[in-house]
């Protein structure tokens, strides 16, 4: 029988999620001043969308959006 915890129903963020939050770290760029750059580029991304998109939700349907994230942050990301 298998014993769940709180450690095991938490979800984590993909290795591309990860990459993305240190990126924002080392360049000093905010989540809001990531989302401001996407509206400039013509990309409507809430942060809630953001969110999702760092622990691998909807990826399929907003590859251009990470696309997008991955060129801002200068990230290697392959489709």
């Amino acid at each position: 029988m298998p014993v769940f915890d709180m450690k095991s129903t938490q979800k984590a963020k993909t290795p591309w999620g990860k990459q993305v939050e240190k990126r924002l770290i080392d360049t000093g760029m905010s989540k809001k001043e990531l989302l401001d750059l996407l509206s400039e580029r013509g990309f409507k991304i809430s942060k809630y969308v953001l969110h999702y998109l760092l622990y691998g939700q909807y990826v399929n349907v907003r590859l251009d959006e990470i696309q997008a994230i991955s060129a801002i942050l200068g990230i290697h990301f392959v489709a």
